[in-house]
């Protein structure tokens, strides 16, 4: 390859945004009720918040969502599941097959390896919401987009709060995304109020859509693909231009 060959290559390199992160995060106003909240869609998700895989002759926790019922037991990134519901895994097939054996709605008895020790974990599968695991899904779908649950600390949620409301404790769909610092670059906030969802990528974008638009049969991917293009596209088109 000719010296001109790799001085092209490495500015192409350098100018790859890929990854976009996009972190979703979801903030429940003090005043609403978020069980209430969710129990009312018709649109229901359960979930314990683990991911895993097979690796170094065992299976390994890859990831625990945020505010999942894992993250809530005590259960970390690099742990070794060895049994759930007391049988015993050791591939991504096993593991599987004993989280599908427990009975819908129990609590499953869970131990992992950490280190030396051997721990155990009772996960009684949360109340997740419909739309903020939605968006996760459709924002890592895309390629050159990748994304996750975040969770935001007492001051990212403050932020959060002063930024969306007016004083009349009223969504500001508009212009939200102007008020709200100290949140990472491409952060996608979801608050829900009880007719509508406001969704904001501070610096960036803000809306409003109705609950029934989000929910039951009209929570679908392309639905919410539509709804994070407009909220995205102007955080996509700076990574772009400056990576």
């Amino acid at each position: 390859m000719t010296p001109l060959a790799l001085l092209a290559l490495s500015i192409a390199w350098a100018g790859d945004p890929c990854p976009i992160d996009v972190d979703v995060a979801a903030v429940t106003p003090p005043w609403r009720d978020r069980s209430a909240d969710l129990g009312s869609l018709q649109s229901k998700r359960t979930w314990l918040g683990l991911s895993w895989r097979t690796s170094g002759g065992g299976v390994r926790i890859t990831a625990i969502g945020a505010g999942s019922p894992a993250e809530q037991q005590g259960i970390r990134v690099g742990d070794q599941l060895v049994q759930i519901g007391g049988a015993p895994v050791h591939d991504t097939a096993s593991t599987n097959a004993a989280f599908d054996a427990v009975v819908e709605g129990a609590t499953i008895p869970v131990r992992v390896r950490r280190g030396e020790d051997l721990l155990d974990f009772p996960l009684a599968p949360g109340a997740a919401d419909p739309l903020v695991l939605g968006l996760v899904a459709a924002a890592g779908a895309q390629e050159c987009r990748s994304s996750r649950l975040l969770t935001l600390d007492e001051a990212q949620t403050q932020a959060v709060l002063s930024g969306v409301f007016d004083g009349q404790r009223g969504f500001r769909c508009a212009d939200a995304h102007h008020a709200i610092k100290g949140l990472p670059a491409g952060s996608l906030v979801v608050v829900r109020g009880g007719s509508r969802v406001l969704l904001t990528t501070p610096g960036w974008a803000s809306t409003c859509v109705g609950v029934a638009s989000v929910d039951g049969e009209a929570l679908t991917p392309q639905r919410l693909e539509a709804v994070l293009e407009p909220l995205l596209e102007a955080y996509v088109q700076d990574r772009h231009a400056n990576p």
